[in-house]
């Protein structure tokens, strides 16, 4: 039980702690004085204290609000409890200037701070974009159609590389439709003969004309299907129809190449030599590999589930319009994200990578040619890292960011 002590003013008793008696250094009186703080006060003519609520806080004193000049020059409003921190706050720049030391971005000058303002994103280029997407069928398509239409309206001749039923094929010949180019298909195998890529002249003057010579001097897409199945020694064969102006057909009729001329091989593997899962598949030339670039293409989760939809009975036509949505929003940020590059600063670039690549990995040529399919690719709306990634085939991915690292790309 709590110690308590009697009042020998009023009578009353009291527990005998600090908050009813005052403490006495006298013996004999237990510690406390006789009279309670109470009867103390009115014999001293004061008013009694209010006792004190159990768990009462004492009430805080309204905040301060004033103005502080900084380190950084500028003065600056702020809210405090205490006039204390005034002196710490003037050894400390303003809020502005600590979020731009905080962003390393710019100091403003102390005539006019500013607070940093989020970066806005470039504008959209409408009538690009809708320049593109006229161009797209109104039919189930891969999410990278737009982008094979891109590489083949700028002139370049890409590999397209990925896992087999990826509607590689399908691209091209879409891609073919939505360039108004007439589309050719021919199909590579161990066994072709150069007749089979450039036709012959029978005994009789006859001419027996290819996918590649129709292509080739009348203009239009040419698919090379399943090209590192071929010979390799024959495709190295078309180095000069592909990157020059003229090429010899049949028993040696020598043909000017089409300008609307485009070619786009399909293979399963970089075309590098056997690869896991793909064991009888050749290597082709480095020298006619140089002559492509690369397209990745891997399964497509919206189209492998319409198309399972199509398959199963099921009418797909209310689904084009996601797709063609889809399509909208990736040319969208493609065009937000192009970057202007003049051609010195593209140039000095391919270099960077180029004499990475020769110091330490194998597999890849960066020639003058690179340079120029990176740049034709720039200007069709890709970025310069897109444009060095397809340029280098025989790299392992992981590998391929240490580059573009080391280059600052």
């Amino acid at each position: 039980m709590a110690a308590t002590k009697r009042c020998s003013q009023c009578g009353v008793v009291k527990a005998a702690d600090t908050e009813n008696f005052y403490r006495s250094k006298r013996p004999g009186d237990g510690g406390f004085r006789a009279r309670c703080k109470s009867c103390e006060a009115i014999a001293r003519g004061k008013t009694p204290p209010a006792p004190k609520k159990k768990n009462e806080k004492t009430p805080e004193s309204p905040p301060l609000r004033q103005i502080v000049k900084c380190s950084c020059g500028h003065e600056y409003t702020f809210t405090m409890q205490r006039l204390e921190a005034i002196e710490w706050l003037r050894k400390k720049p303003c809020p502005p200037c600590q979020a731009n030391l905080e962003n390393k971005g710019p100091s403003p000058t102390p005539d006019a701070p500013e607070v940093p303002q989020k970066k806005e994103k470039p504008p959209v280029d409408k009538a690009w974009v809708d320049s593109v997407m006229s161009l797209l069928p109104v039919e189930l398509f891969h999410s990278l159609l737009p982008d094979l239409i891109l590489q083949l309206r700028a002139g370049l001749t890409v590999w397209m590389q990925g896992p087999p039923g990826t509607s590689k094929s399908t691209l091209a010949e879409q891609a073919a439709t939505a360039l108004g180019l007439k589309y050719y298909y021919q199909q590579c195998h161990e066994f072709m003969t150069r007749t089979d890529l450039f036709g012959f002249t029978d005994a009789n003057g006859t001419d027996h004309r290819t996918p590649l010579w129709n292509a080739f001097e009348y203009g239009g897409v040419l698919l090379l299907d399943e090209v590192d199945n071929g010979n390799p020694n024959l495709t190295a064969s078309m180095n000069g129809a592909i990157a020059n102006g003229w090429a010899t057909f049949g028993s040696g009729t020598t043909v000017q190449k089409h300008p609307d001329f485009r070619l786009v091989a399909t293979a399963n593997t970089a075309g590098l030599g056997p690869e896991h899962g793909f064991i009888g598949r050749n290597g082709v030339d480095l020298a006619a590999r140089d002559r492509f670039v690369t397209l990745q293409v891997n399964i497509d989760d919206d189209l492998e589930a319409a198309l399972a939809e199509l398959h199963s009975g099921r009418e797909v036509d209310a689904l084009i319009p996601e797709f063609t949505k889809k399509a909208r929003k990736a040319l969208e940020r493609r065009s937000r994200s192009r970057e202007g590059l003049e051609a010195a600063e593209i140039l000095a670039t391919v270099r960077k990578v180029r004499s990475i690549v020769e110091a330490r990995f194998r597999g890849s040529v960066i020639s003058p040619r690179t340079t120029i399919h990176v740049a034709a690719m720039c200007a069709a709306g890709f970025t310069l890292r897109e444009g060095l990634k397809a340029k280098l085939p025989g790299v392992k991915p992981a590998d391929v960011e240490t580059i573009l690292k080391e280059a600052n790309v």
